[in-house]
């Protein structure tokens, strides 16, 4: 998974994150849902000084309604 995660350019994650809140902001529903809530947590002990690894983060994005 950390392979796949690194391989992703960071622009066009962004602008693929963006797309898809906008479709789900525009789904058609009655009232569509107006927050996206984000977590991010640190994995720990994934990083190691020694050989200059920095720790692995893991970001997750929900649509709320409310």
């Amino acid at each position: 998974m950390r392979g796949i995660l690194r391989q992703l350019d960071p622009n066009e994650f962004e602008q693929a994150f963006r797309r898809h809140a906008d479709s789900l902001y525009r789904s058609g529903a009655a009232t569509p849902p107006r927050f996206i809530a984000i977590n991010g947590k640190t994995l720990r002990q994934s990083f190691n000084a020694f050989a200059d690894v920095k720790a692995a983060h893991v970001l997750s994005a929900f649509a709320v309604d409310h």
